[in-house]
């Protein structure tokens, strides 16, 4: 491109160096008899180049035919010259000559004569890098006329690894002949593309090929990629669309749109996906209608763009999807309309309890307790008596999420229903009412022939407090079933039955790792500090979740064993708190909740700071914002959970706390890694 414009340059300004009346001269002797004087001439204006452009130009458009013909075929190869590097006009002194005098074959004859084996066995090619070959073989690639030749074309790309040409080599992969081996090309000039993680059920070579236009300049990309979103090949133009996407660049957005209409389904989708990408949200307006395309696989792609854009003008179509044929675009319409917070399509949303996918059924019980639909509650307690024992169990579900205690009655009856799902999610509702009237009906149902159903009978008993329980609940203990195991544990925990201890250690070692942790958590978090050589040997435990879980139990038992393992995969380290703040943390752990709390997470640490005689040092921190804006419901499990253990469920997940004597402080999940480590290290010796 310096080259050119450089040529340019003199053609309008006029030789610098040279002398003009010596060029004029050179020009008068192309017009001598002599061939030997032409042939002379020739030579010496081609060696001036660009300073002999100007004047050339002139003789060019002069009325000597002969004169003009031999001047425009100098330019021409002076400027074929000037655009190769010296090291190509070196390898190939002719280049410049032979393409002026013929046609646009020859430059594939040029490059596959590079190709040849020298008389010593190198291969010309091989000198050249990808500056010297990338016009070259643009050029040639438009001059190859037979499958063979563009074969040998793109041999030379994938030896020199020339990626500015991959646009050209995509165009390929529309022949069937040559697909396999622009395939072979593309994956040698991006050796990692099987690595990159595709955004559908993507073929190997579209993951190939994408990967390789990702590593182009931009420049290079949209300069090669708009005439393949034209061909007539689906694939290719599925790839020049997510190459598009690729670029990361706002100059792809304009080429991409008309590709929203294109009528194929898989380039509609990968248009919408790329446009995301970009973060185009001035398409929401041609994307929304893409809501209603007949294929499911573009509706979801468009309900994803809807999320990213914040498309809330969708909100009214992406309800209508509520009720679409295809489960996951049902789903997908569910997760829209909570991005949207679209909470007035709440009344929609309602039907889904009694979706026959157990997947939407989920989602529409989560939409519906965390959009807090306390004025749906009377239709959905409808619900309660349909014959359908999915809708049944999901409608007791979002009415203990909602702590909706009037329906108590309605809810007590799912015990004795026909169905195990409703029976469980029964039980777990009246546990999240704190209807501790119910616990007797609840305790019946740990003699259920469900071993789910027993298992969350035990959950709701200690929900409610029922410590009376704890004896029934701990003969579940000796369950054949993992599940019950699990669920028995760790309702004792939270009933803090310590005189079955014995009987969970013995869990310690279960088969089940999940129910091996569940037994070490139980030992510390109600156990004391004759339990820690129960469980300091499990630090060398063959599942590191074990082991991790074992160092856990150490530190809140009130040992430093357990340091270095749980530093080692810090997950959560806010029960570091047990040995740097003892007597804080036992301060929260002696503390029962009085009051059931809602809220955003910095009202409710408020409060109970306020219950413990705390203060509260909450930072504005990025990592926090999107926690901090949820709502939480935290009822008191019957005035049994303790400060500490609400605390723990509240962060768990989303950031640290540390504790000091009158300071409860929040500490995002990356400071507080560097908070404990750094404790950690200042902390003498056992020696010492």
């Amino acid at each position: 491109m310096l080259r050119v414009s450089i040529l340019l340059l003199w053609c309008v300004t006029g030789p610098q160096g040279a002398d003009a009346t010596q060029v004029r001269e050179l020009i008068e002797r192309l017009k001598s008899e002599r061939a030997e004087d032409r042939e002379a001439a020739t030579r010496k204006l081609r060696s001036l180049g660009a300073e002999a452009a100007p004047e050339l130009k002139k003789a060019a458009e002069s009325g000597d035919a002969e004169l003009a013909s031999r001047a425009k075929y100098l330019l021409k190869v002076i400027r074929v010259s000037s655009e190769l590097t010296p090291l190509f006009n070196h390898l190939v002194p002719d280049a410049a000559d032979r393409v002026a005098g013929g046609d646009e074959h020859t430059w594939t004859e040029i490059l596959l004569g590079l190709s040849v084996p020298t008389d010593e066995g190198k291969v010309p090619y091989e000198r050249l890098g990808e500056t010297d070959l990338r016009g070259p073989l643009e050029q040639a690639f438009r001059g190859a006329r037979t499958v063979p030749e563009r074969s040998r074309l793109c041999r030379i790309v994938a030896d020199r690894r020339v990626l500015p040409l991959t646009g050209a080599i995509v165009a390929l992969l529309g022949d069937p002949s040559l697909r396999e081996e622009a395939l072979e090309t593309l994956a040698r000039v991006a050796p990692d593309a099987d690595e990159r993680t595709p955004d559908l059920d993507e073929p190997r070579e579209f993951r190939i090929a994408v990967n390789a236009v990702a590593r182009m300049q931009a420049a290079d990309a949209l300069a090669s990629l708009p005439d393949l979103l034209k061909a007539r090949d689906e694939l290719i133009r599925e790839i020049a669309v997510a190459g598009h996407g690729e670029l990361r660049v706002k100059e792809a957005v304009l080429p991409l749109t008309p590709l929203l209409a294109d009528p194929s389904s898989k380039v509609r989708v990968r248009t919408v996906l790329a446009l995301v990408k970009l973060k185009a949200s001035e398409t929401a307006v041609r994307i929304v209608p893409l809501l209603r395309d007949k294929e499911p696989a573009v509706r979801i792609a468009a309900l994803e763009a809807v999320v990213a854009f914040r498309a809330r003008e969708g909100a009214p179509i992406v309800r209508e999807l509520l009720s679409d044929p295809t489960a996951a675009v049902r789903l997908k319409s569910l997760a829209a309309l909570v991005a949207l917070d679209a909470r007035e399509t709440g009344p929609a949303v309602i039907p889904l309890l009694k979706d026959a996918d157990p997947a939407v059924g989920a989602r529409a019980v989560e939409v519906l307790v965390g959009w807090e639909a306390d004025a749906a509650a009377a239709d959905i307690a409808l619900l309660l008596k349909n014959n359908n024992p999915s809708a049944r169990s999901r409608a007791a579900q979002v009415l203990g999420g909602l702590a909706a205690k009037s329906y108590s009655v309605d809810v007590l009856a799912l015990l004795k229903d026909e169905h195990e799902s409703p029976r469980a999610s029964g039980a777990l509702a009246l546990g999240a009412f704190q209807e501790k009237s119910s616990a007797p009906a609840i305790e019946r149902l740990l003699a259920d022939p469900s071993p789910v159903v027993r298992g969350t009978a035990a959950k709701a008993l200690a929900e409610l407090g029922a410590s009376d329980a704890a004896p029934r609940i701990a003969a579940l203990l000796k369950e054949r079933e993992w599940y019950v195991r699990l669920r028995a544990i760790r309702a004792l925990e939270l009933l803090e039955a310590r005189q079955f201890l014995p009987q969970v250690c013995d869990l310690m070692r279960d088969e089940e790792s999940s129910v091996a942790g569940a037994a070490i958590t139980c030992l510390g978090k109600i156990g004391s500090t004759k339990d820690i050589e129960k469980v300091r040997p499990l630090l060398s435990a063959e599942d590191p979740y074990v082991a991790r879980i074992a160092s856990e139990a150490l530190v809140r038992l009130g040992s430093r064993d357990g340091i270095p393992r749980l530093l080692a995969q810090p997950v959560e380290l806010s029960s570091l708190n047990a040995l740097r703040s003892g007597d804080s943390w036992k301060r929260l752990a002696s503390t029962r909740l009085s009051d059931e709390v809602s809220g955003a997470p910095k009202s409710i640490l408020t409060r109970w700071c306020s219950l413990a005689g705390m203060k509260l040092d909450w930072p504005e921190n990025a990592d926090l914002a999107a926690w901090s804006v949820r709502n939480y419901r935290i009822h008191t499990r019957c005035g049994t959970r303790t400060l500490l253990e609400a605390l723990e469920e509240l962060t768990n997940g989303h950031c640290g706390f540390v504790l000091e004597k009158d300071k409860l402080t929040i500490v995002p999940a990356r400071q507080a890694e560097e908070f404990w480590r750094g404790w950690s290290q200042s902390l003498p010796s056992k020696r010492e």
